[in-house]
């Protein structure tokens, strides 16, 4: 049975549990005022293998847009998390999932796939610089991001503790 969970944080173990996967969520996390506005549906209270995470309406299209990320195998899960989405059908829906597009489209037939994006686990070479980029690419540590980036967030520290994250250095010339 799928709740809503009343304390957000809670998802956080679970989120970081595959940093590299979660990318996209994870920086909902890093800035606040969008975490605020988060709403975190899991198949049961007990567990957050399977989740819905829904940022609310924003200033995008006027309000009427909303961003949606799941992870479901279960069928009963996908179709109760569709219950949730359909509520909020009016607004334009973006929806990363790692479920099949078939089952997408079993329990969701509104959404386009105009809307519907897949979302594939990727592993950390996909995160490695570009050839040509290499030369200015830095991987960012906790030990060196306080020097890079004084206002890094503690989670952002957090997320390099768990997966590689490269920074494009682009010095000034003095």
């Amino acid at each position: 049975m799928v709740v809503q969970l009343k304390n957000k944080k809670a998802i956080l173990p679970r989120l970081y549990q595959d940093c590299v996967s979660y990318v996209e969520e994870i920086s909902l996390i890093e800035e606040i005022y969008l975490w605020h506005n988060v709403q975190v549906y899991v198949e049961s209270s007990n567990s957050a293998q399977e989740f819905l995470i829904l940022h609310s309406p924003s200033f995008y299209w006027s309000g009427k847009s909303l961003s949606a990320y799941m992870t479901a195998t279960k069928p009963s899960t996908i179709r109760e998390f569709a219950v949730i989405l359909r509520k909020k059908r009016s607004y334009r829906t973006h929806l990363e999932t790692s479920t099949p597009a078939n089952r997408i489209k079993k329990c969701m037939p509104w959404l386009t796939k105009r809307y519907t994006v897949r979302y594939l686990c990727a592993d950390s070479s996909t995160f490695k610089p570009n050839h040509r980029y290499q030369d200015r690419a830095v991987l960012l540590t906790p030990g060196n991001i306080a020097r890079l980036d004084p206002t890094a967030s503690p989670l952002y520290i957090k997320r390099l503790e768990t997966a590689p994250v490269y920074g494009y250095l682009n010095k000034r010339e003095s």
